[in-house]
């Protein structure tokens, strides 16, 4: 019998965790906080590449996977794309087609740190500053890094409130 209840309270319990996440998750705060902060992130991280499109081609080909000619062509549009997008999350316009943008963005970015850490390439990532102190980020570190900043974007994606 107090097995039961035990496990009856269990289950109560782990759905109203459930609950409260999925309102947490659904809640205009969070929205607003999620398009801030993926906004913020990419406005302040496309700043040194915006400023600096050659240092910036410099990071783009060491990590040695586009040809030579998209180099620098990726290196000027690329932190645009990164400012405006953020810019239009700050200012709330375009929020989904912005958060779809940037998420990709991030797909990409973990795609090619994955690919050159079984490639045994040791590179810059390049994400925030053009300039290398010697503290290279551990390739998980990146990944996981980017997953965390996945995570507004997917909300902004999944859970448009208007």
């Amino acid at each position: 019998m107090d097995r039961k209840r035990f496990s009856d309270r269990k289950i109560e319990f782990s759905e109203i965790i459930k609950r409260k996440s999925e309102k947490l998750l659904r809640s205009k705060i969070t929205y607003i906080l999620a398009r801030l902060l993926l906004g913020g992130i990419f406005v302040f991280a496309s700043i040194p590449k915006v400023l600096s499109p050659l240092g910036f081609s410099q990071i783009i080909y060491n990590y040695k996977i586009l040809p030579d000619f998209l180099i620098y062509i990726t290196a000027s549009i690329l932190p645009w794309i990164e400012f405006f997008c953020g810019i239009f999350l700050l200012i709330g316009v375009f929020i989904r087609s912005s958060a779809i943008i940037l998420s990709s963005l991030l797909y990409i970015f973990i795609l090619i740190i994955l690919i050159n850490m079984l490639r045994d390439i040791n590179f810059d990532c390049g994400c925030f500053s053009l300039t290398s102190n010697g503290n290279n980020l551990n390739g998980f570190v990146l990944i996981i890094r980017d997953l965390f900043i996945l995570f507004p974007g997917l909300i902004l994606i999944f859970h448009n409130h208007k």
